[in-house]
């Protein structure tokens, strides 16, 4: 009836499905992403209230859980969460508000944590904010970051690579 979404998963002959996240009615689980290992799935969690959380589970199934990543105060959510090449971390965007006229956020830039939650800190670029979004990072098997940046200004995004020290941002489409 469409009135929740969860995360399944199938082996690569596509005959065995197996559902990982249970979500009540009005939840939404979206954009899995599998752990280097193969072991673990995260993925976010949209709530009915507008809210979004990130979850983590074994690909068996077992150990759901939503991670406490601090999103609190003026925070709206966390989003399009992956896991770092070691697997043992995780690098998500961060919605803080209050949200303008245009829908823009205050602040949308990527966070990176333990897998427990802790040890969180700012990934993005330092003055970013209130000007470009950045969303959907994903590492590549060499060890950079490759990221969607969106403009406030006129809603134009594009791709962009990050060294994993975060810095040295380039563009990478037009």
């Amino acid at each position: 009836d469409a009135s929740a979404a969860a995360i399944v998963i199938k082996n690569l002959n596509g005959h065995h499905v197996r559902q990982l996240t249970h979500p009540t009615a009005g939840v939404t689980d979206i954009d899995a992403q599998i752990s280097p290992n193969g072991a673990r799935v995260l993925y976010e969690r949209d709530l009915p209230d507008g809210s979004s959380h990130i979850g983590l589970v074994h690909s068996d199934g077992s150990h759901d859980h939503l991670l406490q990543l601090g999103c609190t105060g003026q925070c709206l959510g966390d989003l399009t969460p992956s896991f770092t090449p070691d697997g043992r971390h995780l690098i998500w965007s961060r919605v803080i508000g209050p949200v303008d006229d245009n829908g823009n956020a205050a602040s949308v830039v990527l966070w990176r944590a333990k897998l427990n939650g802790t040890h969180r800190h700012r990934f993005s670029q330092a003055g970013i904010d209130g000007t470009f979004e950045d969303y959907r990072a994903r590492f590549a098997p060499a060890g950079y970051l490759i990221f969607e940046r969106l403009r406030d200004s006129d809603m134009h995004q594009a791709v962009f690579r990050m060294t994993a020290s975060h810095t040295h941002a380039r563009r990478l489409t037009p």
